[in-house]
C-alpha cells in the first residue's frame, strides 16, 4: 500500500512523472494530513480490500481528501472518469454503459441514437428491434425465408436471394464447362 501513497503522491507533484500532465498539472492535491504522513492516510481510507481495488477519487476533479477516496475496483473505476458521457433518464444521472445495461440497449447503438438527435429518454428506453422475432414471409422452395438480406425485391413480391444467387452461379458454372 505505500507503493499506492508514493505514486499518489508523486503524480500530483512531480512534473517529471507520467501521470503528471492528468494530475498535477490539472490542480489535483494530495490534502496536506495524507501528504505528510503515510499512517495517516492508512487510518483513513483504510486497509485496501482486495489485489482488485485500487484508490480512486469520487469526484475526478478535486484532490486527494479522505472524502473524496475510496477503493474501487477497474469497473467501478471505468464508470467514473471525466470523460464519460452522462445522461439522464428517468430523473437519474448514469453513464451511457449503466444505461444500456439497465434498459438493453446495446451501448453503441445508444450512442449512435443519442449522437443522431434522439432525447436521452427516448434513447435509452426504446428497445432495438427484434428481427428474429418478427413473423417470418413463407419460405422458397428449398425453404430459406425471405426476409431481411435475403428478401430480393421482384417484380411479383419478394424473390430469395440464396436461390437467386445458386441460379447465377450455376449459370456460370455452365458457360464456363461449354
Amino acid at each position: 500500500m505505500k507503493g499506492i501513497w508514493r505514486k499518489m503522491i508523486s503524480r500530483c507533484y512531480k512534473a517529471g512523472d507520467s501521470g503528471f500532465p492528468e494530475y498535477g498539472a490539472r490542480g489535483i492535491y494530495v490534502c496536506e494530513r495524507w501528504r505528510d504522513s503515510y499512517s495517516a492516510f492508512v487510518a483513513d481510507i483504510g486497509p485496501r480490500p482486495s489485489l482488485l481495488h485500487s484508490l480512486d477519487r469520487r469526484d475526478n476533479s478535486d484532490g486527494y481528501t479522505p472524502e473524496n477516496c475510496r477503493w474501487a475496483t477497474k469497473q467501478e473505476q471505468q464508470r467514473n472518469r471525466r470523460t464519460n458521457r452522462i445522461i439522464r433518464v428517468n430523473d437519474c444521472d448514469m453513464t451511457v454503459t449503466e444505461a444500456s445495461e439497465l434498459y438493453g440497449v446495446n451501448a453503441s447503438q445508444l450512442t449512435w441514437r443519442l449522437d443522431n438527435g434522439w432525447d436521452e429518454q427516448s434513447a435509452a428506453t426504446t428497445p432495438l428491434r427484434n428481427y428474429a422475432a418478427q413473423p417470418k414471409t413463407s419460405p422458397c422452395p428449398r425453404g430459406h425465408y425471405k426476409q431481411g438480406e435475403n428478401a430480393l425485391p421482384k417484380a411479383r413480391g419478394v424473390g430469395c436471394r440464396i436461390c437467386n444467387l445458386m441460379a447465377q452461379r450455376k449459370r456460370r458454372n455452365a458457360e464456363v464447362s461449354r
